[in-house]
């Protein structure tokens, strides 16, 4: 199977979808998660699934949050930065009857023979590396969940986590680390994500607040929810799954 990055210039880029009529096709899905590459984030229509999620990043990241700096804030009020340029995208979407809401996402910059720039966790605790992280090293970034429901919440935050790890088992990439908050880690443990903390705890002033690096166990997060269920997972570049009813 090809190398991701290597390979996202092969897969036709379709249009933008219009947010709104995300689930015309598909009334009876609650979710639906779509995965997109760099050159989706770098061109995108008014009311899309993309402008929609990097203005969720925005909400969160810079307004709310205040993890970043209020230059992060772009013009049409939408967050990117340096690393959306080499990561893949995963976004989550619940049907709002009539509309779709972008309710959580996670971000998975990778390092690849043509962009080999340290990953945020090596720049943040560059002392904990040896020797730089390998080629096809992938970093979660940008986990957002904003549902109100409980219930749902735990089940998009798992979704999406699960995604994560079809994907970088599909396209055999890793390892996989993660720059989190003390929260994050119990909320990965929570979630049964086999995780290893390898750092102490830092400051870490572009975020505003103490962070550590974990490395993620992928494979046995896989085994932890089941071989079969990760492989019908749909990762393809520009893909959409739907899931969940409104009556399970």
């Amino acid at each position: 199977m090809p190398k991701p990055t290597d390979a996202l210039s092969s897969y036709e880029k379709p249009v933008n979808q219009n947010i709104d009529k995300l689930f015309d096709l598909n009334r009876d899905s609650k979710f639906a998660m779509i995965i997109l590459g760099p050159e989706y984030i770098s061109e995108y229509n008014e009311n899309s699934v993309e402008e929609s999620y990097l203005k969720l990043r925005a909400k969160v990241y810079v307004e709310e949050n205040q993890l970043l700096d209020a230059s992060s804030l772009r013009a049409d009020g939408t967050e990117v930065d340096k690393d959306d340029e080499r990561a893949t995208h995963i976004i989550a979407l619940k049907n709002q009857i009539g509309s779709a809401a972008v309710v959580g996402c996670i971000r998975l910059p990778q390092k690849t023979k043509y962009d080999i720039s340290p990953l945020p966790i090596e720049e943040f605790f560059p002392e904990y590396f040896d020797s730089p992280a390998p080629i096809d090293a992938i970093e979660v970034s940008r986990l957002i969940v904003t549902e109100d429901n409980k219930a749902d919440r735990f089940i998009i935050k798992r979704a999406l986590m699960a995604y994560a790890v079809a994907y970088t088992i599909k396209n055999q990439l890793g390892p996989v680390y993660a720059v989190v908050e003390d929260q994050l880690i119990r909320d990965l443990n929570h979630m049964k994500v086999p995780l290893e903390v390898i750092t102490e705890p830092k400051f870490i002033e572009k975020y505003n607040s103490v962070n550590y690096g974990i490395q993620i166990d992928q494979y046995e997060f896989e085994t932890r929810l089941g071989k079969e269920a990760i492989s019908k997972l749909n990762t393809v570049i520009g893909s959409t799954d739907y899931f969940g009813g409104f009556l399970e």
